[in-house]
């Protein structure tokens, strides 16, 4: 959970949901998942010298807490945080049924 900011936490019994928001760099050859501070301090750094080729969107990304502290997450960004949430659901489920 480096580098984003935390939107949101949800709870099932014995279980934690985690969804956070991380900032998405687009450019011309393709995409590049960028943390939020990382995003925040290159704008800072370098005001003066803007990349034409770039532009930046916001992901959401989902951690899943087990009982036993495992964490789990799919490895996507989504485009909202509901879609992150039920992207950790179902993580849960399926991790439930081994």
């Amino acid at each position: 959970m480096q580098n984003c900011e935390l939107v949101d936490v949800l709870t099932q019994p014995g279980w934690a949901i985690a969804i956070g928001r991380v900032a998405i760099e687009h450019f011309a050859s393709g995409q590049a998942e960028y943390g939020m501070a990382n995003s925040y301090t290159r704008s800072e750094l370098e005001p003066d010298h803007p990349e034409p080729d770039r532009n930046l969107e916001y992901g959401y990304r989902c951690w899943v807490f087990t009982p036993d502290f495992t964490v789990l997450d799919d490895g996507e960004v989504h485009h909202s945080p509901e879609a992150a949430a039920d992207s950790a659901r179902r993580l849960v489920l399926d991790s439930r049924e081994y």
